[in-house]
């Protein structure tokens, strides 16, 4: 027998076995081929399984799991950076973390003498839409006919914009809004330009602008801007600043009518809103 046909019933041998196609009693050998006469038997051929299967057990797998048995890295709590000299920290029942080392007496000083006590500065630094009817009482103050029917009339215009202004709707459960929006502006400026000619000729007859018997005027003989007559329709003292811009409105204009106008809702709108 040849090497290939030896090594083809090897491998079916296994395979059979292997399969249990061979029972406990099955006689292998009759598949085993008769021997020839004579003639001696064919010496065995080593396939070096014997060596392969010593290669492969030196290998040393360890246990098999799905399962990494690594323990996980250990994090340790970050390091808290010192606190700087002169900081304050806050907490729930005292205060907020600030620092507390630049803080100078006489800068303070200054300060409150410059804005007013904390309780007077937050008052005056806010800026919240002006309600409905603070808007229509300061109106009438300066000069403004709230009953007025006129097409382009300020009056008319306050009393029919009221929803754009931002009124409380109280059938609907709406209070009055308390920022301007958008259209609330745009009112508001829009009211400001058409009560500018009505302040300009009615402001001095109103007591409110009236002092020591002396009514204050927007504007004097020269048609220049007065400082009595701003610090009346902005409700506060005029500085050398409220009257150069006044009057460089007055002079940039097409008209000095029209220049008057735009100078009193300007300064209007300065004084009312945060724009």
């Amino acid at each position: 027998m040849n090497v290939h046909s030896r090594v083809l019933r090897l491998g079916l041998s296994t395979v059979l076995g292997a399969t249990g196609f061979f029972g406990c009693g099955d006689d292998q050998s009759k598949f085993e081929p008769a021997p020839t006469g004579g003639s001696a038997a064919e010496p065995e051929i080593d396939l070096g399984v014997d060596a392969d299967e010593g290669v492969l057990n030196d290998f040393d797998y360890g246990p098999i799991s799905f399962v990494d048995a690594t323990p996980p890295p250990v994090f340790e709590n970050p390091s808290v950076p010192p606190s700087t000299s002169g900081a304050t920290t806050g907490g729930v029942e005292s205060t907020f973390n600030h620092e507390n080392d630049d803080l100078d007496v006489w800068d303070l000083l200054a300060r409150l003498q410059d804005e007013g006590p904390a309780e007077y500065s937050a008052h005056v630094h806010s800026c919240p839409k002006v309600r409905y009817a603070t808007l229509g009482r300061i109106l009438a103050s300066r000069g403004v006919d709230l009953d007025a029917n006129g097409e382009t009339s300020a009056g008319r215009m306050y009393r029919t914009g009221d929803q754009a202004l931002g009124v409380a709707n109280y059938g609907a459960r709406v209070p009055e809004a308390a920022e301007l929006t958008t259209a609330s502006a745009s009112k508001l400026f829009d009211l400001f330009v058409a009560a500018a000619p009505e302040m300009v000729a009615r402001m001095p007859e109103r007591p409110e602008c009236t002092v020591g018997g002396v009514p204050s005027r927007i504007f004097n003989a020269q048609g220049q801007c007065d400082a009595s007559g701003l610090t009346c329709l902005m409700g506060v003292p005029a500085q050398a600043g409220h009257l150069e811009i006044c009057n460089r409105i007055v002079a940039r204009a097409s008209s000095p009518e029209i220049g008057r106008t735009l100078a009193v809702a300007s300064l209007l709108a300065a004084a009312h809103t945060c724009e």
